[in-house]
């Protein structure tokens, strides 16, 4: 059975048969995406035509042969063929012109009267994604064929559109006159002469940079060289001299670049396209495309408004061995996109403009230096540096790579972040030089493992920075703080407070951490304040940190030093409290809550003698008391319970308590009471502490422990070298060295510089190895 013929099945043959009659696609050359050559964005094109046949002949298809190229006859005819000749045929053809042998060819024709020649042209399209700009063109006309009285003229023109595929179309060129010309003839006592195109006497160049072609994005151009109709002697098309093109390149330029010849940047004459006075000068500062290089090291001063406005143009000010400073003056101002090389400056005086900022190399400077609120400061800086009468205020995002420097100016952040890079850091000089963070607004800095960083930040009321330091052993990360004035009860899920903020008792900020992808609570932040960020009945000798878990505040601990003396220019406020292990959120400074009190306590001490504490207390009233909870810390922030004493419950009268623990560390041992009333709530006692030391005759002394930053090292049984190693809790070594013990003259450690905390000292002496554990608390 014959299987049926579908009206779809001819369809499909029909449309294969066609596909294999479709003439293929004239391609065009494709310009791709500008390369750079220094500041210059172009591509290079390049043809010698050595492709072309040396010897015999060849088929010849327009834009396929050479791919882009074109050969087509004045009067419209396309040849089909193209024959190789060494200068001795003279029929009328295409030719590829070469001496015999050589693989260097032409692309040419020979004519005859009444017909006039052939055009050539290259096809291109711009698939750079950029306007380009111009195009520079150079190439070789070479004559094969010479005749007694002929000239032989040619001449160049170009043509844009969004197709350009027919070089014979008469209207839509432009022509160019410096690439046109005649190879002239010279004396000759015959008729003719074969002649050799390579030899310099037959041979003319030609080159020029054609001017704002601004051949868009998708656009195609063609160039054509036209072998115009020569002055003959004769009917004799034999007669007609035979010339042909060769080594053509082409230039495909994307913007122009005008180096600073002048101190004078505003004026277009001190600028050109070479850094010469010969050099050609741009037109105006509004042409797109353009930039204006600073390229001389020295110091600059605009002495008039400078605008570059054309699109992809813009400013660069100084290199990499030239070093450049530009000035812009109150008056004048700088509108334009700058570039910042490396070690240059850019200094804006100008109180509510300044330009746009590109490429802002690390180490480049950007100062402002205004007496305005208003400085429009904002982009990726290398260095910035903030000075001027008053406060700047920011309200958009900025970034710093290298320093950002306050000298005795403030910046106000509103709804914005200053991020400090990896390597960043902060350099403030003066009393009003720090940051005033507003709401919606932090300061977010990268910190190395082991890196510790001082963040001067503050709010509108008062200065209370941060110190946040990264265990070595820790991934690197980005650290926010922000802080903000007033504490409440609760939050909502936005973090603003609900209700009434507390009036008493805390100190009245509220400090936001966060940390970028951190696994643990590991980063060790120090939180500063001043007396008067102080409310009523608050008692710094009780301080600690308190953490809002989301709900509610707890207890978050930490290591206290408080003062009630106040802040002096440029120096820290009086009090602080150091928090290791700290977790991101919201954190404030309180005593922990004391409702009416259970017990009146009044003297709480500890002794430790033989490895055994004693710690006694004393009541003068008690009502509702149910226990007393005694809790051990090694290191003053973190408690755990020891044991717990039943209380009196109600007591008018003085009460003793006495309690021994048996420490499980040596060092310095912290204590403190939890007194329990008979509904839960609870109170607690202020800290005590006691030198647990090691058992037997102490071999070497440290003292004072605690101290406050220098620190003695002595003993009466040992003398001469002994190794020292400080390290921190986390087991980070901070100072190795070799000391000698005199029971006459103590040898002194310098740990001023240290901040807050516990450490261990690790002796190794000729009695052995001995540890001494110590608490800093630098004034």
């Amino acid at each position: 059975m014959k299987k049926q013929i579908t009206y779809k099945s001819v369809l499909i043959l029909f449309f294969m048969m066609y596909s294999l009659t479709i003439s293929p696609v004239i391609a065009q050359i494709s310009i791709p995406q500008m390369t750079a050559y220094g500041y210059q964005l172009k591509h290079t094109y390049s043809q010698d035509f050595n492709s072309l046949p040396a010897t015999g002949n060849s088929a010849w298809v327009n834009g396929s042969t050479l791919p882009g190229w074109y050969a087509t006859q004045h009067d419209g005819a396309n040849p089909t063929a193209i024959n190789s000749s060494n200068n001795y045929t003279r029929g009328v053809a295409l030719y590829s012109f070469g001496n015999i042998a050589s693989t260097d060819r032409a692309l040419g024709g020979h004519g005859a009267n009444g017909w006039g020649g052939y055009y050539y042209a290259a096809r291109f399209k711009n698939n750079s994604g950029k306007t380009i700009k111009h195009i520079k063109v150079s190439f070789a006309m070479e004559q094969w064929y010479w005749t007694k009285t002929a000239n032989s003229p040619f001449s160049f023109s170009y043509k844009k559109g969004a197709n350009v595929a027919d070089p014979t179309t008469a209207t839509g060129w432009t022509s160019v006159n410096t690439l046109s010309g005649v190879i002239a003839t010279t004396s000759w006592n015959n008729s003719a002469k074969e002649t050799n195109g390579n030899d310099a006497t037959y041979r003319v160049l030609r080159q020029d940079l054609v001017m704002q072609v601004n051949l868009a994005p998708g656009e195609e151009i063609m160039l054509r060289w036209n072998q115009e109709e020569p002055v003959y002697e004769s009917n004799n098309k034999n007669e007609y001299p035979s010339i042909a093109l060769d080594d053509v390149q082409i230039e495909f330029v994307q913007n122009d670049v005008f180096y600073a010849i002048g101190k004078n940047l505003n004026n277009s004459n001190n600028w050109s396209i070479d850094g010469t006075n010969s050099g050609r000068k741009p037109v105006n500062f509004t042409d797109q495309d353009q930039l204006f290089v600073v390229a001389t090291a020295g110091n600059y001063k605009l002495n008039g408004n400078l605008t570059i406005s054309g699109l992809n143009s813009k400013l660069i000010l100084g290199e990499e061995t030239a070093i450049a400073t530009l000035t812009v003056p109150f008056k004048y101002k700088l509108a334009t996109t700058v570039d910042i090389a490396n070690g240059s400056t850019l200094t804006i005086n100008h109180e509510t403009d300044a330009p746009t900022f590109g490429n802002l190399a690390p180490n480049s400077n950007v100062e402002y230096n205004t007496d305005s609120t208003n400085a429009p400061i904002q982009g990726n800086y290398g260095n910035l540096h903030i000075t001027g009468g008053k406060e700047k205020v920011i309200d958009m995002s900025v970034q710093v790579r290298g320093k950002l420097k306050l000298v005795n100016t403030g910046v106000q952040l509103q709804n914005a972040t200053i991020t400090l890079e990896n390597g960043a850091t902060i350099e403030h000089t003066g009393e009003a030089a720090f940051i005033k963070i507003g709401a919606g607004s932090s300061v977010k800095q990268y910190l190395q493992p082991g890196n510790t960083r001082f963040l001067p930040v503050g709010t509108q009321r008062s200065y209370t920075p941060l110190r946040v330091t990264l265990p070595a052993d820790k991934a690197g990360r980005y650290v926010s703080v922000a802080v903000e004035d007033g504490i409440y009860v609760h939050y909502n899920g936005a973090l603003k407070g609900l209700g009434e903020p507390l009036h008493n008792g805390l100190v009245n900020k509220v400090w936001h951490i966060s940390q970028e992808g951190a696994t643990s609570p590991d980063a060790e932040v120090t939180f500063y304040w001043n007396v008067a960020d102080e409310l009523p009945n608050f008692d710094r000798t009780m301080a600690e940190m308190a953490y809002y878990n989301g709900s509610d505040w707890e207890s978050a601990g930490g290591l206290i030093t408080a003062s009630a003396g106040a802040r002096t220019a440029a120096s820290l406020p009086a009090n602080a409290v150091t928090l290791t292990n700290a977790r991101s959120g919201m954190y404030g400074v309180w005593q922990p809550p004391r409702n009416p009190l259970p017990v009146e306590l009044t003297s709480f001490t500890a002794k430790y003698k033989d490895g055994l504490t004693t710690l006694n207390w004393t009541t003068a009233s008690e009502r509702s008391s149910n226990y007393f909870s005694v809790e051990v810390s090694t290191n003053g922030k973190h408690f755990s319970e020891a044991g717990q004493i039943k209380a009196a419950g109600f007591s008018s009268g003085v009460r003793n308590y006495t309690f021994v623990h048996q420490p499980a560390d040596q060092g310095i041992i912290y204590y403190r009471l939890v007194e329990y009333a008979e509904d839960g709530e609870k109170t607690y006692s202020r800290i005590v502490s006691v030198n647990a030391k090691e058992n037997g005759p102490v071999k070497i002394t440290a003292y004072p422990n605690p101290g406050h930053g220098k620190l003695y090292l002595t003993s009466a049984t040992i003398k001469g070298a002994a190794n020292l190693v400080l390290t921190n809790l986390n087991g980070k070594i901070i100072l190795s060295k070799t000391i000698v013990l005199s029971a006459i003259e103590p040898t002194e450690i310098d740990m001023q510089h240290l901040p807050a905390g516990v450490y261990i000292i690790q002796l190794q002496s000729s009695a052995g190895r001995q540890t001494i554990r110590l608490a800093h608390l630098p004034k």
